[in-house]
């Protein structure tokens, strides 16, 4: 692709845990960006492997625009939630320390970026989606839309409060999320490079690791809610895609690499997606809990040893589409 301006910052975020044998090469595929107007946070849940000897010795080659946490945590989403604190840039990407991105996908996520902006000031539509009927209509009224959020909007557990929602609204009209083409990986072997359609979430889950957010999406919506353990990005995402105010935009190119078989595929992800379900009345009570007993069996054989029970896929590779 042609080079692309760099006056937009990015920022990416990894979070990790003892991974020292998979974050090199995700701080390799970072530091291997074509586009380098980058910042990249690196939030660590006080490893007690080799991880931080792997991200010290990076130090060097990124210089001041590299940021380092290592400390005791309450897990995934509340490390996310500390590397989006953090960030300073206009467009925000998350990438775990077992994944890794395509060389080239900052620079096509900050050209999606300038075709929108170029867009927005041209009047001229794109190939964007909208969250909901009306969204992107410019006469939308702004105020009612937030009053709208009220449902999913959080007081707390470093969600944004509703106060801050709205105000957010008006001084933060920026409100993309770009999502592209994932790899998926299992043992190292390629399976496919697909893509999931935004259009389509309230089935399933866009892949998060390909995706990237405009600062604003944040200040607007809230970051994840750390109730939920495994599955918090897919509950940010339905709260975006409801809010009528967030506009997804896919980027057809092969974005980032995503490993399977991590804690998205085990059954306490599966309970901790019955229980957003259910919160957003996707399932009845009833069903709720069958399956939930259903699952609770399946730890218990876990634990025992047993071979992990396969209840039913949570991880961004369900989404079944392969371009």
């Amino acid at each position: 692709m042609e080079k692309v301006k760099e006056d937009i910052r990015v920022s990416i975020v990894t979070v990790s845990y003892n991974s020292e044998k998979t974050v090199g090469r995700t701080i390799e595929s970072v530091l291997g960006q074509t586009y380098k107007n980058i910042e990249y946070i690196i939030v660590d849940g006080a490893s007690k492997d080799g991880t931080m000897d792997v991200v010290e010795g990076y130090r060097d080659d990124f210089g001041d625009r590299l940021k380092v946490i290592s400390e005791p945590d309450d897990g995934i989403y509340y490390a996310m939630n500390k590397g989006i604190g953090l960030a300073t840039g206009e467009l925000i990407g998350i990438i775990n320390s077992d994944d890794h991105y395509e060389p080239e996908a900052v620079a096509h996520m900050v050209e999606a970026l300038h075709k929108e902006r170029a867009a927005a000031e041209g009047g001229i539509g794109t190939d964007s989606k909208e969250s909901v009927e009306g969204a992107a209509d410019p006469g939308v009224d702004m105020a009612e839309a937030c009053d709208d959020m009220s449902a999913s909007a959080l007081s707390d557990e470093g969600v944004n409060d509703l106060e801050s929602n709205r105000q957010a609204v008006c001084d933060n009209d920026e409100r993309y999320i770009f999502y592209g083409k994932t790899g998926f990986y299992r043992d190292g072997e390629l399976l496919r490079v697909s893509m999931s359609d935004a259009d389509k979430l309230e089935e399933k889950m866009i892949s998060h690791p390909s995706c990237f957010v405009t600062r604003g999406v944040y200040e607007t919506i809230g970051v994840f809610d750390t109730r939920y353990t495994s599955v918090a990005d897919y509950d940010f995402m339905l709260r975006c895609y409801r809010s009528g105010i967030v506009r997804f935009v896919p980027v057809h190119e092969h974005i980032a690499n995503f490993a399977l078989g991590g804690m998205s595929s085990t059954s306490k992800a599966y309970l901790d997606l019955l229980r957003l379900q259910a919160n957003y009345g996707k399932i009845s009570k009833m069903e709720a809990a069958v399956a939930a007993w259903k699952a609770r069996l399946a730890i218990r054989f876990e634990k025992a040893g047993f071979k992990p029970i396969k209840l039913h896929r949570t991880d961004p590779s369900a989404d079944g589409s392969d371009e």
